[in-house]
């Protein structure tokens, strides 16, 4: 599995539109990478933008509960 994180200009969120952004992440082995299913951004209390990433393993022995937390860089 792969996955990427895109910051993508609000504006440019449109029907019919064909999204670019910048990428922030790219989630490929040897990361952990999985169903990911959940994705919250936040501020610090220092003031650093965070972005959280969450899969769950679905009550499954082929998947995994991953959690992955990274510093996003400032827009």
């Amino acid at each position: 599995m792969r996955a990427r994180l895109l910051r993508i200009d609000l504006a440019a969120i449109l029907p019919d539109a064909v999204l670019k952004g910048d990428e922030l992440a790219r989630l490929e082995p040897p990361l952990m990478v999985d169903n990911m299913e959940a994705l919250a951004v936040h501020v610090d209390t220092v003031g650093q933008w965070m972005i959280t990433i969450i899969s769950d393993d679905n009550f499954s022995p082929l998947q995994r509960t991953i959690l992955l937390r990274y510093k996003m860089p400032q827009p």
